[in-house]
């Protein structure tokens, strides 16, 4: 037996094996390793790519509503789209980007208190509607179309038109220090 094992050995055979079959086998395991590791380094790179995107995306958002209030001092918008990606997103979790997320979830609640205040004018002004074309009539018992206008956006000021603005500033309130994480995650994600 050891002699056949020596003759085998000295025919070459495992040494033609060995170059054959392993090597080649072993060459193409590396080699799709390597490439794993290099896919798997890309798919990091664009994660973390779209995540800066996302984030610079809000940054702007959250400037132009500021300033937009600021300067009219009325809603830009009626929702916050770029929000709505990032809380939709995988690349956000609440294990790395926690104050950042209560932030934005916090500023979409404005949007959604916005929302409902706007969706219930039409219930809160049709019970009023039919007293003010009352208070309208003058003398001869005609309505008086500028005294109903006056009338209606009496009431529009007093009492609708609070309820937005107190949505639309819990809507500022929750967007500057958002904007200030924001930008702190634009940074440790750029130097990374």
């Amino acid at each position: 037996m050891v002699e056949w094992i020596q003759s085998v050995w000295d025919s070459g055979v495992p040494m033609t094996l060995f170059t054959g079959v392993v090597v080649p086998v072993g060459a193409v395991l590396f080699s799709v390793k390597v490439t794993m590791e290099k896919a798997k380094e890309k798919e990091l790179e664009e994660e973390q790519n779209q995540r800066i995107k996302l984030l610079h995306m809000l940054r702007h958002e959250l400037k132009t509503v500021i300033t937009h209030y600021n300067s009219e001092n009325k809603y830009y918008t009626k929702e916050s789209l770029t929000g709505k990606l990032i809380v939709a997103s995988p690349l956000f979790n609440v294990k790395e980007h926690k104050v950042m997320l209560n932030g934005l979830w916090e500023y979409l609640r404005g949007y959604e208190s916005l929302n409902t205040a706007i969706d219930t004018i039409p219930m809160q002004f049709a019970p009023i509607q039919t007293v003010l074309l009352d208070l309208s009539k003058n003398s001869v018992g005609l309505h008086s179309i500028s005294t109903y206008k006056e009338l209606s956006d009496k009431f529009v000021n007093d009492e609708i038109v609070p309820i937005i603005d107190e949505s639309v500033q819990y809507i500022i309130t929750a967007a500057k220090p958002l904007s200030e994480e924001v930008e702190k995650q634009i940074k440790i994600m750029e130097s990374k």
